[in-house]
């Protein structure tokens, strides 16, 4: 029945969901984090609440992120919402108290619990800027952006003891829920490699602006459902981060947007909106992403499987989507990802940065 159970989550298939208003004056808005425990098997887990009413579920161990939950009630203290699968509703019934849902989890015939604890970005960030050591020379502040669709959240580091703006540069993440320090909640432990480079660079004498990626950490408000995610939302998020940096009075009007991995793509697609007077590309993709993902699926797949992957991919790239894929293909293609895929694929990293206006 575990085994069951676990496959049954890996095999999500998600439909468009209907936003449902919310009742209650407290609306839980933000990300809860815990896990649902049915025996011996443990996932983790984080449900965000938006301020529209609707909400979606992470799954890191299975690479499920945003996904769209449906018939979310909230009638205080009692809290439910559900997840469509191929096989029927993973069903969750909890009741809230104070900042802990706690509730019972079904899905066909398994059954366990679930817990989750609320997360305030607010104290988050506080209490991270507590625990920051600086280096000599670096100052640091928490800021945030509002967009149309919830409050961005980074850091600003800047030099000391200078009274001359420094020039700009904005780091963005690469894929995945990736925080402003370069860590994710899909890697065990903290690299932290965003924040060292950040303060390393302020050392330098430049004023560097990190934040946490849409819907991850303290944008966590800011969660879309996968299914509406675009390439391009991240990169019109940085293009905001640019121009809000760009007026920061601690800044030139000098920009440098430098993008790792994934984040070379956003970069490049948001740094002419900026007139990005620079850009740095680390370990960023050099042939569209399709282009990659064949060659390393290729070393991994069975032959039939990997022919049913060419197909899908020939799909996205027109602007299709597919149903019904093989379990082996359901992670990395899953509906609800289909849209974002076909958005990244619509691009050639080495035709981007030929076309930039900038060193």
């Amino acid at each position: 029945r575990m085994r069951l159970l676990f496959s049954l989550l890996c095999v999500l298939v998600v439909p468009p969901l209907v936003p449902t208003a919310l009742s209650q004056a407290d609306t839980l808005i933000g990300p809860w984090d815990g896990a649902i425990s049915i025996g011996a098997v443990t996932l983790d887990i984080t449900v965000t609440f938006s301020e529209a009413g609707s909400a979606t579920i992470d799954i890191p161990q299975q690479g499920a992120m945003g996904l769209p939950l449906q018939n979310v009630s909230i009638a205080l203290p009692a809290v439910r919402f559900a997840l469509p699968s191929g096989l029927g509703l993973a069903v969750f019934e909890g009741t809230r108290d104070a900042n802990t849902i706690v509730g019972a989890f079904t899905q066909a015939s398994a059954s366990g619990t679930f817990s989750i604890t609320w997360q305030d970005p607010g104290l988050a960030d506080a209490d991270a800027s507590k625990a920051q050591v600086l280096p000599p020379g670096v100052l640091a502040e928490d800021v945030a952006i509002e967009t149309a669709t919830g409050t961005l959240r980074g850091t600003l580091t800047w030099p000391d003891g200078t009274e001359q703006p420094a020039p700009g540069v904005v780091l963005i993440a690469g894929s995945g829920p990736t925080d402003r320090d370069g860590n994710s909640i899909m890697l065990p432990g903290k690299n932290n490699s965003l924040r060292m480079l950040a303060e390393a660079l302020t050392a330098e004498g430049y004023a560097v602006l990190r934040f946490d990626k849409r819907g991850i950490a303290g944008s966590a408000g800011s969660t879309l459902a996968e299914v509406d995610l675009r390439v391009e939302t991240f990169a019109d998020d940085v293009t905001a981060w640019g121009r809000w940096l760009r007026v920061d009075p601690r800044t030139t009007d000098a920009l440098t947007l430098i993008g790792h991995s994934e984040g070379t793509l956003v970069g490049a697609l948001a740094a002419p909106a900026l007139n990005a007077n620079g850009f740095v590309a680390l370990a960023g993709l050099g042939r569209p992403i399709q282009v990659v993902l064949r060659r390393q699926l290729a070393a991994q797949l069975p032959p039939d499987v990997m022919t049913e992957a060419d197909s899908v991919f020939a799909t996205l790239e027109r602007g299709g989507t597919v149903d019904g894929l093989s379990p082996m293909l359901l992670t990395l293609f899953r509906p609800s990802i289909q849209p974002y895929l076909t958005s990244v694929m619509a691009y050639d990293p080495t035709t981007l940065l030929a076309a930039l206006d900038a060193p």
